[in-house]
């Protein structure tokens, strides 16, 4: 049995013994979908996660094999963000799939809870989510957020592996909501809390 769960849906199925053996119980038309097909054996099912009402053209994912991939494959952490900064799609973050998402498109992660990627170069095939250009890293320390506030301006804040949540933060800040430049509040591979500035490629 496997369920995946979104904020507008819950998609439901199991194993049978026919030659596709993962059949959804319920499916509803959300923002994100994950399908699975599979011949047997769980190690041969492959993830197809797509957005079904895209805003803008995203990329599927798609990974025959999956679950046997995802145990073998290798993610390398970065020490710092590099020049670009990845989030994967909503619905590609479903699949659970975080080491395979780093090695299909070349890229190293920022902290195992993250699921933030980096990369100094962009990958050849187009990446299934938001893409962004680094601009600058900031440690987060509470006694240079106002100066900090100052510095940006205002901002998109996303928060991933992050100790306060998005209002916190920009409350903290005293920044306002601005769709010209982005926010990250996430952790780094040595544990510490980090804000990186970027704008979406």
């Amino acid at each position: 049995m496997w369920c995946i769960r979104s904020a507008q849906s819950l998609a439901c199925g199991s194993y049978t013994s026919s030659p596709y053996e993962v059949k959804p119980k319920s499916f509803s038309s959300s923002s994100t979908s994950l399908r699975l097909r599979a011949k047997r054996k769980p190690e041969a099912v492959t993830f197809v996660a797509q957005d079904l009402h895209p805003t803008q053209p995203t990329p599927a994912f798609i990974l025959p094999e999956a679950l046997h991939y995802e145990e073998s494959a290798e993610l390398r952490y970065a020490v710092s963000p590099r020049a670009y900064l990845f989030e994967p799609h909503a619905a590609l973050m479903k699949t659970g799939l975080y080491r395979s998402i780093g090695a299909v498109y070349g890229l190293e992660a920022l902290h195992p809870n993250s699921h933030l990627y980096t990369a100094d170069t962009l990958p050849e095939a187009p990446f299934p989510g938001r893409v962004f250009a680094v601009e600058a890293v900031y440690p987060f320390a509470s006694s240079q957020l106002k100066a900090l506030g100052r510095e940006i301006g205002a901002a998109q804040i996303t928060c991933r592996n992050f100790p306060l949540r998005p209002e916190a933060l920009r409350a903290k800040l005293r920044i306002k909501d601005s769709a010209e430049q982005t926010l990250f509040g996430t952790t780094a591979s040595d544990g510490s809390h980090v804000l990186i500035r970027c704008r979406r490629v």
